[in-house]
């Protein structure tokens, strides 16, 4: 079992003070040495997470713990990524989630526990090694790495995103039925190319471009809307935004390991409905892993 601990704390998140509370109370009944930092601020979770690997990655007695949502998980995880893509997967950086978000996608995607007392249990208890997968995108431009664990998706999907979820508090659901309106009939349509598999695609009026990382396949599962008409675009639309992502029978879909997409305006992007930019793209997306301890 691990000697010590390096936890990195959002207060912030939808449980997170009682999940800190039910961490420290098992560690201490166990007297397990461990240090905890808090977050304050967006992409202080990546500043710490960075902190910790420059000092630790090669500690096999020191493993990272993080009590916090799939924001706060995602801004690690790019830290752990953008290390090993600098360096071996030899080096040793072991990472485990206490879930204490509102959603908390990753943990139910990897059947980790939600419940913080049972989650920490098991890592203290009965550790079990669990591979995961995250999509990868690199910035041909900018040559610059961000990962995601779930999905990615430029157009109309990561502007409704921005606007419903940095609102989110205040906006019931036929304000965002509005919002998504507003969008409909305002957002114009933009040039799309996407080369899979050798193939090169030219996407003339794209208005949706979604990238769904599917764990089962370990593949990237990619659809694109051009706009045919306001009805069928919005019809469309309904469906991708539902649950299920499923959309129109006649709706571009392709699963590949790996894909390149290019756009020649200004657009915005989203990564997991938690990082958003507005910016021109250029980026190679493909798959990577990495190993959870839970």
């Amino acid at each position: 079992m691990t000697n010590n601990y390096f936890i990195i704390y959002n207060p912030s998140s939808y449980r997170g003070k009682d999940a800190k509370l039910k961490v420290e109370e098992a560690l201490n009944n166990k007297n397990i040495n461990y240090t905890i930092r808090t977050t304050k601020y967006e992409n202080q979770a990546n500043i710490i997470a960075n902190y910790f690997i420059n000092n630790n990655y090669n500690n096999r007695n020191m493993s990272l713990i993080v009590i916090g949502g799939d924001g706060t998980f995602t801004e690690v995880m790019n830290s752990i990524a953008l290390f090993y893509e600098n360096h071996s997967k030899d080096y040793i950086i072991p990472l485990s989630l206490i879930p204490s978000g509102k959603k908390n996608n990753f943990a139910h995607n990897y059947n980790i526990p939600t419940n913080p007392s049972s989650a920490i249990k098991n890592i203290l208890e009965k550790p079990t090694k669990q591979t995961f997968y995250i999509g990868k995108t690199l910035d041909n431009v900018k040559n610059r790495y961000h990962y995601f664990f779930d999905n990615f998706s430029i157009g109309m999907d990561a502007l409704y995103i921005s606007k419903t979820t940095k609102q989110k508090k205040y906006l019931s659901k036929i304000k965002k039925i509005f919002v998504m309106f507003e969008i409909l009939y305002t957002y114009n349509s933009f040039p799309l190319t996407a080369t899979l598999n050798s193939t090169y695609y030219v996407f003339k009026d794209a208005y949706y471009a979604y990238i769904k990382l599917n764990k089962k396949t370990q593949m990237l599962d990619f659809t694109i809307i051009e706009k045919k008409n306001s009805f069928n675009l919005l019809y469309k639309l309904f469906r991708l935004w539902s649950k299920n992502k499923k959309a129109h029978h006649d709706t571009n879909n392709f699963s590949t390991k790996s894909l390149k997409l290019f756009s020649s305006s200004l657009e915005y992007g989203q990564f997991d409905n938690e990082k958003f930019m507005s910016e021109y793209f250029n980026v190679n997306i493909s798959i990577t892993n990495y190993t959870l301890t839970k």
